[in-house]
């Protein structure tokens, strides 16, 4: 143990997402506090060497090297690396394994040995989020429970926000509304003489689980990973950066959109979604939403210039590679339709497209399609009048294995291996005609595109958003039993997907585009597709729910018919992106004291931007949740408003917040407030508080 002759028994321990600092009383009755950076990087061990002479501390585990505290966040800035960080939005990282090893060092760090057997340690514990209900405080009280036991203190958990108003408002009799703005969330507290009245926090993290719009198609929210390019709510496709599991769900709200019922969103309340209303645009909670609401897609434009090819493989020493144009992509719409390869056994291997036997039109023109980009393979044209197909094959082992390899999902769904704003618009009207005329059917007033490949289903979809085509999608389930159009008997087993083109204006809009050979598109080309909301409901769920964080300005990404705010990010990782940055650099900017009203200074202009929404955030439901509980607590007085937190550190921070507390206050604040003021030492003001209650544990 430690000398207690040097400190008076118990002690306070502030576990934020940024800094673990500990307070201890001396014993001359003086306030001492240790800090210890909460993050850490991982090197090759090769770097010991490195480390040593420049006194960088570290410790050796499963053949690395782990740099603990600033040095890290040094480490981190040196190499252009995020650090890695055992706590993550105020809580206990679910995706470090390591966290609670890491979590036990920089906690014995700063508070050493105790000073007395079994000492009283109080730790601070953020309170449950209101917009992130499921995110786990049990769990991270939990831990930090363990590792002080095991350090051999007596463990009291606490509050953030109450410890700071037992630190800061000894004059107010305790009495006061303290927040403290940390770095994974923000804690707020309200109490009267102790009395705790209101206490939350704010994750600033919504979560939602639903189809994604990538580059190649449609992807699952369980299927999306780092690295993935998103569409966003400019029709940029942007890479993930960071996925978020945001815990379990017992329900979700479902959105169903008109002509996209068949594909409903399943997403959290208070998950933002971009809507048109009387004013325009705007961001609106899924929760608030209305049936008639306009949501929207934008549409993914063609990067491709003319004279783009694809490569198909080799043969004889040569590239196999074929014009982007309009045959290219009838070859892929046929394939996508009725398309199939020969089996490996067979040398050569081919490709084959089914057409309706009695369709000589299309056959004649699929004919034509092989030979004028395959001249030099051989076209075979076998019929089967029992089954009523033309199988129209393409002998080529090259052609065969590119497309089984290339043109199939890990689960054996057709797709295309393009990037979707890599199709030219010529590619993109032969994929169209090249769908119609293998698995579509045509009537008066519609045209009709049948598949039971989603991928294939949410392709045509986004190049008809293209043209500015409406369209509708219907889902059935599979057919047991009955015949096609070719009198082929058919025995479903996947959902089938009905892409309905309906009306006079959509079908002659479409049909033109189809007729002319080379023409123009690119007049009245829609931005962004609208669809209206059809219904929302609460439906079941029962499994964990994902958030991503994506390198776009914007926050944004793109669902079917719906755009939802990218919101999982800190003010640190916004303002990274805005300026080019990290957020490792952002936060160093930070703390070094950035002014935040300084003019012509980027990096002060985009952490002000965020941390004035920030600060009006959490005014906005610091008014709500009091107001839920005003008519069972009565402030006969005015309170003193306490700020706290790193991100205060911010040079004229206290100004910036008092400027948005005015214009909320015009609106009507609900408390009475005496004054606003700064904690003494916003980074010290949780664990000195702390450390008053652990002190009271020893008081005769």
């Amino acid at each position: 143990m430690s000398d207690p002759k040097g400190y008076r028994p118990g002690c306070g321990i502030d576990c934020g997402t940024m800094n673990i600092l500990a307070a201890r009383t001396t014993i001359e009755g003086k306030t001492e506090t240790l800090r210890v950076r909460d993050a850490f990087i991982d090197l090759d061990i090769e770097a010991k060497k490195t480390l040593r002479l420049g006194k960088v501390d570290y410790v050796e585990k499963d053949g690395q090297l782990i740099v603990l505290g600033d040095s890290a966040l040094n480490m981190a800035n040196l190499f252009k690396r995020e650090v890695r960080r055992p706590l993550q939005r105020g809580v206990v990282s679910a995706g470090e394994l390591e966290a609670q090893q890491i979590l036990s060092l920089l906690v014995y760090n700063v508070l050493k040995e105790p000073t007395v057997a079994n000492e009283h340690c109080f730790y601070s514990v953020p309170a449950s989020p209101i917009d992130d209900p499921e995110q786990d405080i049990v769990y991270h009280q939990e831990v930090f429970k363990k590792i002080l036991q095991e350090h051999g203190y007596t463990p009291h958990p606490m509050n953030e926000s109450m410890a700071i108003i037992y630190s800061q408002c000894a004059p107010e009799n305790f009495s006061g509304l303290a927040v403290s703005f940390g770095s994974g969330m923000m804690n707020c507290a309200l109490a009267y003489q102790t009395v705790k009245g209101v206490e939350f926090s704010l994750a600033r993290c919504l979560s939602d689980d639903f189809p994604v719009v990538t580059d190649t198609g449609l992807k699952m929210m369980e299927d999306i990973v780092p690295g993935d390019m998103v569409l966003d709510a400019t029709g940029t496709f942007v890479s993930v950066e960071e996925k978020l599991d945001n815990g379990y769900r017992d329900s979700l709200l479902e959105v169903e959109l008109e002509h996209l019922n068949s594909l409903p969103h399943r997403l959290t309340s208070d998950h933002r979604v971009f809507v048109s209303r009387r004013f325009g645009w705007e961001w609106v909670q899924a929760g608030d939403l209305k049936e008639g609401d306009m949501c929207g897609v934008p549409t993914i434009q063609s990067s491709q210039t003319s004279g783009g090819t694809y490569y198909f493989g080799r043969k004889n020493g040569d590239n196999i590679t074929v014009a982007t144009a309009r045959n290219l992509g009838r070859f892929f719409g046929l394939f996508l339709g009725d398309g199939s390869c020969g089996p490996y056994a067979v040398d050569p291997e081919f490709v084959q497209i089914a057409i309706d036997i009695k369709d000589r039109k299309t056959i004649d023109k699929t004919c034509t399609v092989l030979a004028t980009i395959f001249g030099g393979f051989g076209v075979q044209l076998v019929e089967d009048p029992a089954e009523g197909v033309c199988r129209i094959k393409l002998h080529s082992t090259v052609i065969s294995r590119h497309m089984k390899e290339r043109f199939y999902t890990k689960d054996g769904e057709k797709t295309v291996p393009l990037p979707i704003d890599r199709i030219s618009d010529q590619m993109a009207l032969g994929i169209i005609e090249g769908l119609l005329d293998s698995d579509g059917h045509e009537e008066p007033k519609r045209r009709c595109i049948t598949n039971t490949s989603l991928p294939v289903v949410m392709l045509t979809h986004h190049l008809l958003n293209r043209f500015g085509v409406e369209h509708s999608i219907q889902k059935r389930l599979p057919r047991q039993g009955g015949v096609n159009k070719r009198g082929v008997r058919i025995e479903g087993k996947k959902d089938t997907y009905e892409i309905r083109v309906t009306g006079h204006v959509a079908v002659a809009v479409l049909d033109m585009m189809l007729k002319v050979e080379g023409h123009s598109v690119h007049d009245n080309r829609p931005c962004f597709a609208t669809y209206k909301v059809q219904s929302i409901k609460i439906v079941p769920y029962g499994r964990s729910v994902w958030d991503i964080r994506v390198g776009s300005d914007h926050h944004s990404f793109s669902s079917p018919g719906m755009v939802v705010h990218n919101c999982g990010d800190w003010i640190d990782s916004h303002a990274a992106k805005a300026l080019g940055s990290t957020a490792a650099r952002v936060c160093s900017a930070k703390e070094r004291g950035i002014d935040l009203t300084a003019s012509g200074n980027r990096e002060a202009e985009a952490i002000s931007l965020y941390i004035r929404a920030l600060i009006r955030y959490c005014l906005e439901n610091i008014a709500v949740q009091f107001r839920r509980i005003q008519s069972t607590l009565s402030l006969p007085d005015p309170i003193p408003f306490v700020l706290s937190g790193g991100t205060t550190k911010a040079i004229n921070f206290e100004a910036v917040f008092k400027e948005e507390f005015e214009q909320v206050k015009k609106k009507g604040f609900p408390i009475l407030i005496s004054e606003v003021r700064m904690a003494k030492d916003p980074m010290t003001a949780v664990a000195e508080g702390l450390l008053v209650l652990a002190g009271e544990e020893y008081a005769g």
